[in-house]
């Protein structure tokens, strides 16, 4: 069978040493256990490694390793994010029981529990796969970004995450001369200034929704961002074009 046809599994070692829990094989390191003849989730298997067999229980498969690899990196992330207190006091239980400092436990979850909820701010992700890549969708319009590109938002950041949405989704060109609501500026006579365009709304509406959902700003202040996020982008835009000008004029 050929490389292009083979699957790829990301398989959970029963009886692992620290470090290899997981790992991502191919199918010819496969032997199958018992009556199951295809490869699927759920599946009990033996993975060759060397001349020795692991046993193994088989998490998803994928046609790829890059597929899968982002798959599992993506689920891994999450799942570091979201894992639940109660799983955390069970494992920390058992270390508990093992080295014989049960009189410790209540502290050492109390400390981890700490830790994570000054960590963890929000974690409403819903993710989607498109020919081969993952997508991260940010809200009931459907517009969605890269996962990598999801990694890189800084929410401790108040501004970041709403003005790097932005950057993804627009143009410099197009926040330069589009603005949040389309409307003339209070601060200037409706005839003394262009009224710049309004800002694609379902795709604001999404950055909107997706910011508020995993973050402690307000709609007002995620708003805001997007206006000062547009007014910069003039800025430049404006100081771009004045070098262009001079430059044409000392070519003359």
């Amino acid at each position: 069978m050929s490389a292009e046809n083979q699957h790829w599994c990301l398989v959970n070692y029963k009886e692992a040493k620290s470090g290899r829990e997981y790992e991502i094989v191919n199918q010819d390191r496969i032997l199958r256990i018992g009556k199951n003849k295809n490869i699927k989730p759920g599946n009990e298997v033996n993975v060759t490694c060397g001349s020795a067999l692991m046993k193994a229980t088989i998490i998803t498969v994928a046609d790829s390793y890059e597929t899968l690899y982002m798959r599992f990196k993506m689920l891994f992330n999450i799942y570091v994010e979201r894992q639940e207190s109660e799983i955390i006091a069970k494992y920390i239980k058992e270390i508990a029981d093992l080295t014989r400092e049960k009189d410790s436990y209540k502290q050492i979850v109390d400390t981890i529990r700490s830790n994570m909820e000054s960590f963890v701010i929000k974690s409403n992700v819903n993710t989607i796969e498109e020919n081969g890549n993952i997508y991260v969708n940010l809200g009931k319009n459907n517009n969605k970004i890269l996962y990598e590109d999801y990694e890189a938002l800084n929410w401790k950041s108040t501004t970041q995450p709403t003005k790097h949405l932005l950057g993804l989704l627009f143009s410099r060109e197009h926040l330069a001369t589009h603005s949040l609501t389309g409307l003339a500026s209070p601060a200037f006579k409706q005839d003394t200034i262009k009224v710049k365009k309004r800002l694609n709304p379902e795709i604001v509406d999404d950055i909107i929704e997706f910011v508020e959902s995993n973050s402690s700003c307000t709609r007002a202040q995620i708003r805001t961002t997007i206006t000062s996020k547009c007014a910069d982008e003039n800025k430049m835009y404006k100081q771009r074009l004045e070098k262009e000008r001079d430059s044409k004029r000392r070519r003359i």
